[in-house]
């Protein structure tokens, strides 16, 4: 899923492994003592990729698609949220963009179709982008946050 690993988020892995394999704190040392005296690029890799996993949800059904967003309506009732003209424009069923979406899922070239619902990493209940990744395209952003 995250495939958005660019070369921002690659210089952020090799920076937490060099710094933690250098680090003279008590509770890094402990730690890397416990793995055997370093950690792993891969290890630091895959938290990364954890914690980004954790911000992006994949759908594969507009059914599915269409009951994680209506969690960012103002009847949601959660802690979710988005901007209401944002809402009002676009994201609330039935509007142009929602029937563009529900067509992505029908179209048979693009199946089997996955929308991906990504949130911001200081605020996870807020939606920030919606990409469509169709089979055999590339990725596509059809939302980001105003």
């Amino acid at each position: 899923m995250p495939a958005h690993i660019g070369l921002t988020g690659k210089l952020r892995i090799l920076q937490a492994f060099v710094v933690t394999n250098t680090s003279l704190n008590k509770q890094v040392i402990a730690q890397r003592k416990m793995l055997g005296g370093t950690i792993k690029y891969s290890k630091l890799k895959d938290k990364f990729e954890l914690e980004r996993g954790n911000r992006e949800k994949e759908y594969t059904s507009y059914a599915t698609f269409r009951a994680a967003l209506d969690e960012y309506g103002p009847d949601g009732g959660g802690a979710k949220h988005c901007s209401q003209v944002e809402w009002d424009l676009y994201l609330k069923p039935g509007t142009a963009f929602d029937i563009i979406c529900r067509r992505y899922y029908e179209i048979e070239v693009f199946k089997p179709m996955k929308m991906v619902l990504i949130t911001h990493k200081s605020d996870k209940w807020k939606l920030k982008r919606i990409e469509a990744v169709p089979h055999r395209e590339e990725m596509r952003i059809l939302w980001s946050e105003a």
